[in-house]
């Protein structure tokens, strides 16, 4: 555990670094640390690959499964990362901010900063991705995680907490993302998500917490498969309700309701614009005429900053249950890998029980 928190917090802090220096560079005018960046992300992307080395070094590739509950490790790595990836939005919109009171505004600067941003989520997902966590996109997907979520859960139901519901969806939406970008998955996953959803709706205590926790159990085991679809059929034969149940496509947005929301936005931002004073009025109608001025990469630089504050908000969308892993929702004796289940003390050796 010390060897992965000493590692990992010297190879973030190096992003880090880079990214203030990019932001708070007077015109955006050091590109050593995007080019640090950026080649960074690159070469920790090509080290990734299966075709390629493991990433970073072989000796750190499961830093994170050496650990002594790594389901819990991984559920703190990811929130470490979503806590990043907020950070890193928030400072990037603060340096906006800045710019623009100082009015010290340059599309070099606004270019350097949206594309590092982007460049840092790559860059922190790869690092925690070498060292075990294994996520597949910026989001971090992964079979680890889900099976953190998942152990997660089991916690919690066996104590008859209905917060272990939440880890568990979310554990079967992660498992699903990944099965489909394999081409195949079990055939009970969609049933089993739809009837997980139909108990939200019921109190704690018509919960069926032993099948909810046998069925997380089984997730505790991925990247493993084979005890997923016995677990699923035994787990929709228990539900008298909702197994029968089936999700339903929503319907696509029609034309009138998108008229509507278009002309609502309209009217609003017109209503705005008749509130505000007349200079401020005039002001703003100058900047809308100038944009029609070939000024194409001061706008390109403003639309890459505008992607990157929206990039950092769209990767973090898997949740990471800081409240409860404050808590000591986690703490107590690991789920093991070997059979998903609660580990058993050790038995006493012969001469511990002839002595007591």
């Amino acid at each position: 555990m010390r060897n992965l928190v000493i590692i990992g917090s010297a190879l973030i802090a190096l992003g880090e670094t880079a990214y203030l220096t990019i932001l708070f560079s007077p015109l955006g005018g050091s590109t050593a640390p995007w080019v640090f960046l950026f080649a960074a992300s690159f070469w920790l992307l090509l080290t990734s690959k299966d075709r390629f080395w493991k990433p970073i070094f072989p000796s750190w590739a499961r830093l994170i499964q050496h650990t002594h509950d790594p389901h819990r490790t991984s559920l703190w790595v990811h929130w470490a990362y979503s806590f990043l990836v907020f950070l890193n939005t928030l400072v990037l919109m603060i340096s906006f901010f800045a710019i623009l009171v100082t009015k010290t505004w340059s599309p070099n600067w606004a270019f350097l900063a949206g594309t590092s941003a982007i460049l840092l989520v790559y860059y922190d997902r790869l690092v925690l991705g070498g060292l075990g966590q294994q996520s597949e996109d910026n989001s971090g997907s992964s079979f680890v995680l889900a099976a953190a979520c998942a152990s997660l859960s089991v916690r919690m139901f066996s104590r008859h907490n209905r917060d272990g519901i939440s880890p568990l969806l979310q554990a079967i939406r992660i498992a699903g993302i990944l099965f489909y970008r394999r081409r195949y998955g079990p055939k009970l996953l969609p049933a089993v998500q739809t009837t997980i959803e139909g108990l939200i709706d019921l109190e704690a205590d018509q919960l069926p917490f032993s099948e909810l926790e046998t069925l997380a159990s089984s997730l505790t085991l991925l990247p493993r498969r084979e005890g997923l679809q016995p677990a699923f059929e035994k787990f929709l034969s228990e539900m008298k309700w909702p197994g029968g149940f089936e999700g339903v496509e929503r319907k696509q947005m029609s034309n009138y309701e998108l008229v509507t929301i278009v002309v609502l936005a309209l009217g609003a931002f017109g209503s705005l614009l008749v509130v505000i004073p007349q200079t401020v009025q005039s002001g703003f109608y100058d900047q809308v005429v100038s944009l029609v001025s070939p000024e194409a990469w001061s706008i390109l630089g403003g639309a890459i900053l505008i992607v990157g504050i929206f990039y950092g908000i769209v990767a973090a969308k898997y949740e990471a249950y800081f409240r409860l892993l404050i808590r000591g929702s986690m703490s107590g004796e690991p789920v093991t890998k070997r059979d998903g289940i609660t580990s058993e003390p050790e038995p006493k050796a012969t001469s511990d029980l002839i002595a007591s």
